[in-house]
């Protein structure tokens, strides 16, 4: 059984975010998953940082310095924010609060 949970708007609808099934998994299933998304050089969380954030309305979302808000109505606005500014949107929008030295290791990174 495939369930998914709505979360990116594409004009009047919503396309699919995310999917599961029901199907067992065995923590081994988890290990090399993980292992690929945080490793990879191919994989989209490698090297920058990725944070969403679903509400009723709009899904926000940060990938490197690029802050974007999707709207159910289809409407998108992009922001590319400095690298200074990237903890404090992690704040404000995702509720996401770095240390100082997290803080100091991103903006460096981000540089």
């Amino acid at each position: 059984m495939l369930r998914s949970a709505r979360g990116v708007p594409a004009g009047d609808d919503w396309l699919d975010l995310h999917a599961f099934t029901l199907d067992p998994r065995y923590p081994a299933d988890y290990v090399v998953i993980n292992h690929y998304i945080s490793t990879h050089p191919n994989s989209p969380f490698v090297g920058r940082p990725v944070a969403r954030r679903p509400d009723a309305e709009v899904l926000y979302g940060l990938t490197g310095t690029a802050l974007t808000a999707r709207r159910a109505d289809g409407t998108v606005e992009e922001r590319l924010l400095e690298p200074a500014e990237v903890p404090k949107a992690l704040d404000e929008v995702f509720g996401i609060r770095l240390g100082p030295a997290d803080t100091a290791a991103l903006v460096t990174r981000l540089t």
